[in-house]
């Protein structure tokens, strides 16, 4: 048995562990979704071939069903397998609505931190006062914690080749990804290394997600009040009590609605300020309103930049949908079709629509742009990082996003219906290339300064490219 095989059968054999084990499916069923699955993705999926080659993708879902023992498997396990095969494509627009994750599934009761791939308690909400915040997690239920980060790293995909989208979801999935794949119960066996080097076993109660979520906001620490100036949503520009000349505009999303006048109303403060230094914090930002994120940038840049939207003439997409999914492709096709603001460019085997945004002159900002970013960096955030940096004087500060540095897929999301399961996919219809001078290695933004974070780094909260910034202005204050 091949690498592939080995990784395949340990995943699918660990699936079957889920609580969710008692509900069944027809094994040809799956094998059925698989191969319909495979045929809408060499059809109509704009980035089927951006990172496999069709005889590695033929082969991988060859795998997949050759591991499918049994007349029938676990719904979970379905499922796992289902998101095995989006996961493969390498492109993170791609992903599996996973029916069986809602607020009331039951969770283990931590947020986690993973630092190479082990896993520390971040926030303790069990009620046990010995876990400390760094306590080592060893094994729940019996099951490694090890074992939950290597599957979960198999589950998801960032764009193209590089693996920091997997990596930093690693440890806010966690919980997630053990529910998904092994099942928390209303109690769970943890076993935990702690400080001093001792292990132990403890009882640790499971929780409702929702109950999760709303314990962890109600000891979240709120932002420094004295620092805000604007605010929109997840949208907030600070001044910096040390260094007053600097402005953080914190993005924690591109969300629609009134951005544009939040942006004006940011840059003018910033003209009116006299701010020399712009740091933009695209970290945890995963994406949103693309126009959001041209508006920012046309707000930076000094000359024009284009992306295009571009896909495969002669595709029968349609076919795989069901009648919603009909409209909503005949929807997607007007709009790149018939829309004043994209430039047709069409080559020989592609239809492309090309859309161009030019810089605003009023408030333009003309000092030092810092981008800082993270591996949950996606979508129109690394968009907007590597517009910022490629296109504009913008350095990167922290680590590779997970979003591609030349284009991604998008352009809008029909769902996919598998036959037989039921499963909905979420199905790009467009890739768009960013107009950087720059092929596509499928590779993220690289930093232009580095940042690694350590267990103490986290555990002191410390944000590491704020510091590796303060470092610069304050060296270059002295001269």
């Amino acid at each position: 048995m091949h690498k592939l095989g080995l990784i395949l059968f340990f995943v699918l054999f660990f699936a079957g562990f889920s609580a969710l084990h008692a509900q069944k499916m027809a094994t040809r069923d799956l094998r059925s979704d698989l191969d319909f699955l495979q045929k809408a993705f060499y059809q109509g999926h704009p980035g089927a071939f951006l990172f496999n080659t069709r005889d590695s993708l033929q082969l991988f879902f060859q795998d997949l069903s050759a591991h499918l023992k049994g007349d029938s498997v676990p719904v979970a396990q379905a499922m796992v397998t289902v998101m095995l095969a989006t996961a493969r494509l390498r492109e993170g627009h791609t992903s599996v609505l996973t029916p069986f994750y809602t607020d009331k599934t039951v969770v283990i009761p931590f947020t986690v931190q993973i630092i190479h791939d082990q896993a520390f308690i971040l926030g303790n909400y069990s009620g046990d006062t010995t876990l400390k915040r760094g306590t080592e997690l060893l094994e729940i239920n019996g099951i490694s914690s090890a074992s939950v980060i290597r599957l979960g790293y198999l589950l998801h995909s960032g764009d193209g080749y590089n693996n920091s989208f997997q990596h930093a979801i690693a440890s806010i999935y966690f919980p997630r990804h053990y529910s998904l794949l092994f099942g928390a119960r209303a109690r769970n066996r943890i076993k935990v290394r702690y400080a001093d080097g001792s292990t132990a076993f403890v009882d640790a109660p499971g929780l409702p997600r929702a109950e999760l979520i709303k314990r962890m906001r109600s000891g979240a620490k709120p932002p420094p009040a004295e620092r805000t100036i604007l605010r929109y949503r997840d949208m907030i520009l600070r001044q910096d009590t040390l260094f007053p000349r600097l402005a953080i505009l914190q993005l924690g999303g591109f969300p629609s609605g009134k951005y544009k006048k939040f942006y004006r109303k940011a840059f003018h403060w910033i003209q009116k300020h006299q701010i020399s230094d712009l740091a933009i914090d695209l970290r945890y930002n995963t994406g949103g309103n693309v126009h959001n994120m041209e508006y920012l940038c046309a707000n930076i840049l000094d000359t024009s930049f284009q992306y295009a939207y571009e896909r495969q003439k002669h595709t029968h997409i349609a076919q795989f949908f069901d009648l919603r999914g009909k409209f909503v492709i005949g929807l997607i096709w007007m709009k790149y079709h018939l829309s004043p603001g994209l430039k047709r460019a069409d080559k020989s085997d592609q239809l492309v629509r090309i859309w161009e945004t030019k810089p605003r002159r009023k408030n333009n900002f003309n000092g030092r742009v810092w981008v800082f970013t993270n591996g949950y960096s996606f979508s129109s955030a690394s968009m907007a990082a590597s517009f910022l940096k490629n296109r504009g004087h913008a350095q990167v500060i922290g680590s590779e996003t997970g979003g591609n540095e030349a284009g991604n897929c998008g352009g809008g999301y029909p769902k996919l219906i598998l036959p037989k399961s039921r499963f909905k996919i979420r199905f790009p219809l467009m890739h768009l290339h960013y107009g950087i001078g720059k092929n596509d290695t499928g590779q993220g933004v690289k930093p232009d300064i580095a940042v690694t974070y350590t267990l103490k780094d986290v555990l002191d909260d410390e944000d590491l490219e704020l510091k590796r910034l303060y470092a610069i202005l304050q060296q270059q204050k002295k001269k």
